[in-house]
């Protein structure tokens, strides 16, 4: 399969509201079909996010075992 089947919930949330502050954004979508080992899944924040040099972290959620993150731009 080559193509993810619709997303049926995504949310984004922030720690912080504070123009210009550091802050961590939890990402979580849910689809109808589950994700497969070696799934890739691409979120591209508008250029006003900035990402900092030293890079990004991730974190594994409900029914993942394990995610990588990279930033690249």
């Amino acid at each position: 399969m080559d193509t993810m089947g619709a997303m049926t919930s995504v949310t984004v949330s922030k720690d912080s509201v504070i123009n210009g502050a550091s802050c961590t954004y939890t990402i979580r979508f849910d689809t109808n079909i589950p994700l497969a080992s070696g799934d890739l899944f691409f979120i591209t924040f508008p250029d006003q996010v900035k990402i900092p040099a030293t890079g990004v972290t991730c974190g594994t959620g409900s029914n993942i075992a394990a995610v990588s993150c990279i930033a690249t731009g």
